[in-house]
């Protein structure tokens, strides 16, 4: 073959193989998976069943907060379940039912007492002092607690006789009420607040409101 003619084919052999490798597509390279991102995260734990909880400190809150759940019953005719717990077992209340790690709201209402200088009663303090703690997040209970705060209080402890009503004399449920929202709970209620003086004449007319809120 002439000179010329194989120079010619290879430049065109060549002109071909460089029109190839240009024009051909790629096909990227995947990333290999990280093996962390290759573990299936792990299922949330179930959560317990719950539709209105009462936590409440003893004596005569127990008393409002079985008051509490007959009105409930009755308002839904048995349809809706009012849970009772003391305040005494509120770690283990809040480990049963997830309180700070919930995918859904737990609806609960706090019925505490107000004693001697303006403290909470003992069956209270576990309660009472882990909401206090000043190291959680400031958005721990949000989406996780809707709630109501009933305050029992005496305005017969009172050292300051000039001024004896039931807001006098409600100091631990007005802090935990504006706690719980700081931590981002959301309030259904608008805080219940009662004399022991004057015979508690707040009490029936808070729990009626109240179970009518939770009634709808």
């Amino acid at each position: 073959m002439p000179r010329d003619m194989v120079a010619a084919a290879a430049l065109a052999a060549g002109a071909a193989l460089l029109l190839y490798l240009l024009t051909r597509r790629r096909t990227p390279k995947q990333a290999p998976q990280s093996p962390v991102a290759a573990l299936a995260s792990p299922p949330r734990p179930v959560e317990p069943p719950s539709d209105i909880h009462v936590l409440h400190s003893g004596g005569l809150a127990s008393d409002a907060s079985e008051m509490l759940q007959a009105a409930l019953a009755k308002a839904t005719s048995g349809a809706t379940t009012c849970h009772l717990h003391s305040m005494t077992d509120f770690k283990k209340f809040s480990t049963q039912y997830a309180l700070v790690d919930r995918a859904s709201p737990l609806h609960v209402v706090f019925i505490v007492a107000t004693i001697e200088n303006e403290q909470p009663p003992e069956d209270a303090g576990p309660c009472v002092r882990f909401f206090n703690r000043r190291t959680h997040a400031p958005d721990m209970l949000a989406n996780r607690l809707v709630y109501a705060v009933l305050g029992l209080g005496d305005s017969n402890l009172l050292l300051d006789r000039q001024t004896t009503t039931a807001k006098d004399c409600n100091q631990v449920a007005r802090r935990l009420d504006s706690r719980l929202a700081a931590l981002g709970g959301k309030r259904f209620h608008a805080i219940g607040e009662t004399d022991d003086r004057t015979g508690n004449q707040e009490l029936d007319p808070w729990i009626a409101s109240c179970v009518a809120e939770l009634a709808r």
